[in-house]
């Protein structure tokens, strides 16, 4: 129940910062949400931004054994409070946007 209140805390504040750019796979368990920005901007190449904002994430490009998904992000949401991913939604959709 409360990796479920925390997946939700993620996803709700991702679409709230990010609205419809962003596809977002809800897990049915596990401690991650994967995003996808629909206009294919390389959050690869963002990823300082975001640590210099605060928050960090996992490029799809390194999930990828070919370097592909440069457009995605894996995003933990197991360590952290709901307030806390919340705040980082922020922050990432200042780093971002």
């Amino acid at each position: 129940q409360t990796y479920q209140a925390r997946a939700e805390a993620l996803y709700q504040g991702l679409i709230s910062v990010f609205g419809d750019t962003i596809q977002i796979q809800q897990p049915a368990g596990g401690y991650f949400l994967w995003g996808s920005f629909k206009d294919g901007r390389d959050v690869t190449a963002l990823r300082e931004s975001a640590q210099k904002a605060g928050v960090n994430y996992l490029p799809g490009s390194l999930c990828s054994a070919n370097g592909r998904f440069s457009n995605s992000m894996r995003l933990c949401f197991a360590w952290y409070g709901e307030e806390e991913l919340t705040t980082a939604c922020e922050r990432l959709g200042e780093a971002l946007l």
